[in-house]
């Protein structure tokens, strides 16, 4: 059984597909590899960690951050044929942001991810 850690989300983020976390007082109990994955991209900080609060992050900014989880949760039929994430699946995860999530924002996040290795899921 994995070890579950205590986190606190600084930002928005999906924890597991269907399930979008956002900011609260209280922590979310996550799996410790998920929660180290969190803590590296500046996303969550550890409860018992003194990480300081990311501070003015601007709203475009946690969009952005947003889109990038949701991405990463994504299965393979919902990548195009192009490669890119499909705008729908990412909006239906992101019900709040649906409106903001245009192209714009996918293609950067999507260009962001790509310098970072990432790899969209293949269908088995």
């Amino acid at each position: 059984m994995a070890k579950k850690v205590e986190i606190i989300l600084l930002r928005a983020t999906v924890l597991e597909p269907g399930e979008i976390a956002v900011p609260r007082i209280e922590p979310y109990d996550v799996d410790e590899k998920v929660a180290a994955d969190l803590v590296h991209r500046g996303r969550a900080k550890l409860v018992n960690d003194n990480v300081s609060d990311t501070g003015g992050e601007s709203a475009y900014d946690a969009l952005l951050d947003s889109v990038d989880s949701a991405i990463r949760n994504l299965k393979p039929e919902d990548f195009g044929s192009d490669g890119k994430p499909k705008l729908d699946p990412i909006r239906r995860l992101l019900p709040q942001d649906a409106k903001a999530i245009n192209t714009a924002v996918r293609d950067e996040v999507w260009e962001d991810l790509l310098e970072d290795g990432f790899e969209a899921p293949k269908a088995s």
